[in-house]
């Protein structure tokens, strides 16, 4: 039985929004608990949240940069050692606004960003349990419970159960939502999520050359890793496929959405 954790990011433009997490068994994660629980205890904070890590903001706002650089360290090994895989997907917002501007014919049809990176997530869940063995072996997921927008991926999940492939293919047994403050995989989730939106942000929307790779998103990158994200293109090939779909009036299938895969 695994479990995959996943959480919610996006940039305070409004630039990228991403899902990412982690997925690995029950007694990865019971270990990883344990020694997440002594992270936190040991840096006298109640919660690991990457933004406010970032803005110095809350408990890390008198960090030093020893402690912080140490700090990332400490909870990157414990994510790499502790769990099988990252999974995470990002959509491009200002090319998902162009394409519902072109394209008013699927503008109350379309899935939300949130909605494509959910299904992204599930995708590379799949891609995973196929390359690595996996078939057969339940996962069940978790989400993070203060994002908005949960009830379309209610709904996302409801419509994974009913299709036996996308079940089988994701492996999905159950769906639940948690607050991060009580169920803290969903911390290393939020890592997850954040180094996402800010890699797209950074490489792919801005592209600056002269920009450098995060060295979190490094250090990450050595794990096991599966991603994706939504630009314009692949946004435009996912639209003419729903349109096809609902021309032969199968409905849209949002769990066999696809995306560009890394970056």
């Amino acid at each position: 039985m695994f479990t995959a954790y996943f959480d919610r990011g996006e940039d305070a433009k409004s630039t990228v929004l991403s899902v990412g997490g982690y997925i690995a068994t029950a007694r990865q994660w019971e270990a990883f608990e344990r020694d997440w629980k002594q992270f936190l205890a040991d840096e006298k904070i109640s919660m690991f949240h990457m933004t406010e890590y970032e803005c110095r903001h809350g408990e890390f706002k008198d960090w030093d940069n020893d402690r912080r650089r140490a700090a990332i360290q400490r909870a990157h090994a414990l994510i790499k050692i502790r769990t099988n895989c990252g999974i995470s997907t990002a959509v491009i917002l200002s090319d998902y606004a162009s394409i519902l501007a072109e394209c008013p014919d699927v503008k109350d049809k379309m899935p939300s960003p949130f909605a494509l990176c959910v299904n992204g997530c599930l995708l590379e869940v799949s891609n995973w349990i196929a390359k690595f063995n996996r078939q057969g072996q339940p996962v069940a997921y978790v989400l993070e419970s203060g994002d908005s927008g949960m009830g379309e991926i209610v709904k996302v999940f409801e419509d994974v159960a009913k299709d036996e492939r996308l079940k089988s293919g994701c492996g999905f047994e159950s769906i639940a939502v948690a607050n991060k403050r009580v169920v803290v995989p969903l911390q290393a989730a939020d890592i997850n999520a954040y180094e996402s939106w800010k890699q797209i942000a950074n490489q792919v929307v801005e592209a600056e050359p002269s920009r450098p790779v995060r060295k979190s998103m490094w250090s990450l990158a050595g794990h096991t890793n599966f991603t994706r994200y939504f630009d314009r293109h692949v946004l435009l090939e996912l639209v003419e496929k729903l349109r096809a779909k609902w021309s032969n009036d199968a409905g849209p299938k949002n769990a066999a959405i696809a995306g560009r895969s890394g970056i």
